[in-house]
C-alpha cells in the first residue's frame, strides 16, 4: 500500500490515534494534522512521486 492509499482508505480518527498514541503528538497539533490529512486525500496521484510503499516499523520502548 502506498501512503496516499493509506490516507484515502483511513479516516482521520485512525490517523490521529497513531499520531497521538504512538508518536505522542500534543492535542494542539491536531488541527494542523487534520489539514495536512485532507490535503493529501485531495491530491492527484502522480506516479513519479507516489510509488513509495509503506514500511512497517516495530517500535520498542527503551
Amino acid at each position: 500500500m502506498k501512503y496516499q492509499e493509506y490516507f484515502k482508505q483511513s479516516d482521520f480518527a485512525e490517523v490521529w490515534k497513531t499520531l497521538y498514541g504512538i508518536y505522542q503528538e500534543p492535542d494542539e497539533t491536531r488541527p494542523l494534522y487534520q489539514t495536512v490529512y485532507q490535503a493529501v486525500c485531495e491530491m492527484q496521484e502522480d506516479s513519479s512521486h507516489s510509488n513509495k510503499k509503506i514500511s512497517l516499523v516495530s517500535l520498542k520502548k527503551c
